[in-house]
C-alpha cells in the first residue's frame, strides 16, 4: 500500500524556513466553544422561528377581525332591510301584490291568551279572553 504525499502550497505563500505540516495550517476551536457557538446559533433560530408564527398569527387575527367587521355591517343593513319591509305601508305593499285584502281586527275580535289562567277563567276551563 502507498501514500500519497500531500501536495505543498505554493512556495510564495509559505515561510522557506518552515515546514508545511498540516496540524499548524488548521483552524481548531475548543469543545466548549463549539458548542457555545452551536447552542447561540440555536438559540438564534428558535427565537426567529417564534417570531415568524408570532407574525402570522398576528395576520390571521387581523384577517378575521376585518371578516368580523364585515359580517356586522352585513348584518346592520339586513337588519334595517328588515325593518323596513315590515312597516305597515311594506306589508300592505307585499299584501296587494299577491291580491290579498286584509285590514285590522276590531277591538271585539282581539283576543289574549297567556299562559297562566286567571282565577276565574280557571275554574271555567277558559284560557283566551276577548279584550
Amino acid at each position: 500500500m502507498t501514500t500519497r504525499r500531500r501536495r505543498r502550497p505554493n512556495r510564495r505563500y509559505v515561510n522557506r524556513n518552515r515546514q508545511w505540516s498540516a496540524r499548524q495550517n488548521t483552524f481548531s476551536i475548543s469543545l466548549k466553544s463549539s458548542v457555545a457557538v452551536i447552542g447561540v446559533v440555536a438559540v438564534l433560530v428558535c427565537r426567529l422561528v417564534g417570531i415568524q408564527a408570532r407574525d402570522a398569527v398576528q395576520d390571521e387575527i387581523q384577517r378575521e377581525e376585518s371578516r368580523q367587521q364585515q359580517l356586522m355591517e352585513q348584518l346592520q343593513r339586513e337588519n334595517a332591510a328588515w325593518a323596513n319591509l315590515r312597516t305597515p305601508r311594506s306589508l300592505a305593499v307585499a299584501l296587494a301584490s299577491h291580491g290579498v285584502s286584509m285590514n285590522l281586527p276590531r277591538a271585539s275580535q282581539r283576543i289574549a291568551m297567556s299562559g297562566r289562567p286567571s282565577a276565574p277563567a280557571a275554574r271555567s276551563g277558559v284560557y283566551a279572553v276577548n279584550r
